[in-house]
């Protein structure tokens, strides 16, 4: 069991990986597939939803196929860069009005020989495999996936990542996340400005947009984010970073998003960064959802990378605690404790991102979590 309190001794954590049980015949080396599954299975039962475990890893079975059996090392065999350490995974829990969603993202990848058009290959096969059991829809991502995909010249952080939800009211559905730098950061907006029209953004991205991007090549597109299930509740949605912003330079981002106030923005931004900024080691991020078939703005999220700004995942934890309800409060804890390795006050690494989303008399709240699989030392955010 992980240690929450501060001042208490470790667990079980040495050196990027974890104790085995010692034998004479030598000891089971962990794999990353190991890993992931551990750690999901942990988290879904401490938010109570062990009906869905088998699901669950059935799914992630089949998204990290092409790395799941690699052993887990001292380093990454691809560095990933969904972690800081490169590990090619991370789970979120999102907090709604009354109930919790666990949430998984992977990197397809393929351990023997990996690159970034091996990773959009091995995506596709994965798409194949997941239509074969599940109601996927790829008509959006077909319909702009030319756009996205690496060339030989392709120098990107990655080329496709993988989500998978699975809730008591939809059951599983999967998105994608597409990089518009894919071809170089100079053409990331012409890569999106093309893949919003083609998905029949065009007119309503261009006031969001007016706000979102107002700092001319200072603000720039992140993701594009893709709901791979049919119905018009699917959503299309747009990642913009804000590097050295201040918490008024945020208010303007998202002043075309409904639910956001400037209080509320300032409120986030002192309560989980630590101040008014500017925040200059790690851009916070604005999100834009629009479902499939309309136009008009359906929700907007801000993504507050924690771990650059405050002391240590106990202090994120405090922090976090105070936006959430009692029972909520209790199984936030709990699901830390069960996920982690290591005390809280060891250092921040944990929690990578408190995400806050706007929507009437309410902000959801999503806290993101990385295995932290290659951290060298206990205390330390040393990466390769």
């Amino acid at each position: 069991m992980a240690v929450i309190g501060r001042g208490m001794g470790s667990s079980r954590y040495v050196s990027g990986s974890y104790d085995q049980p010692s034998s004479s015949v030598g000891c089971i080396q962990p794999t990353l597939g190991d890993q992931l599954s551990s750690r999901l299975t942990r988290l879904m039962r401490a938010f109570d939803k062990g009906s869905q475990i088998e699901e669950a890893l059935r799914v992630a079975e089949v998204l990290t196929r092409g790395w799941r059996d690699q052993a887990l090392l001292q380093a990454p065999g691809w560095p990933s860069d969904i972690t800081d350490d490169h590990s090619p995974f991370e789970l979120s829990v999102a907090f709604d009005r009354a109930s919790e969603t666990v949430r998984l993202l992977t990197e397809p990848q393929l351990a023997a020989a990996p690159s970034l058009r091996a990773s959009w290959r091995e995506a596709l096969d994965i798409h194949e495999t997941l239509s074969l059991s599940s109601n996927l829809d790829l008509s959006m991502f077909e319909r702009v996936s030319d756009l996205f995909e690496p060339t030989v010249a392709s120098k990107a952080r990655f080329a496709i990542w993988h989500s998978a939800v699975m809730s008591q009211e939809h059951g599983l559905r999967v998105k994608v996340y597409l990089n518009p730098a894919i071809h170089g950061s100079d053409g990331a907006r012409d890569v999106m400005h093309a893949a919003l029209a083609r998905l029949g953004l065009r007119s309503s991205w261009a006031d969001v947009g007016t706000h979102a991007l107002r700092r001319g090549g200072v603000d720039t597109f992140s993701f594009l984010g893709l709901d791979l299930h049919a119905g018009s509740d699917a959503r299309i949605k747009v990642y913009v970073a804000h590097p050295h912003a201040t918490s008024d330079e945020l208010v303007a981002a998202l002043s075309a998003a409904g639910g956001f106030d400037a209080t509320q923005v300032r409120a986030g931004c002192r309560e989980l960064l630590g101040g008014d900024g500017p925040f200059e080691r790690r851009a916070p991020l604005s999100c834009f959802a629009f479902r499939r078939g309309t136009e008009a703005l359906h929700s907007a999220t801000l993504h507050l990378p924690v771990r650059e700004y405050l002391s240590d995942d106990f202090e994120i934890a405090r922090r976090v605690s105070q936006r959430l309800n009692l029972p909520q409060r209790v199984r936030y804890i709990r699901g830390l404790a069960a996920f982690c390795d290591r005390p809280l006050d060891a250092g921040p690494g944990l929690q990578t991102y408190v995400s806050l989303r706007a929507s009437q008399a309410w902000q959801a709240v999503t806290v993101y979590l990385a295995p932290e699989l290659y951290r060298r030392a206990l205390g330390t955010t040393e990466t390769y």
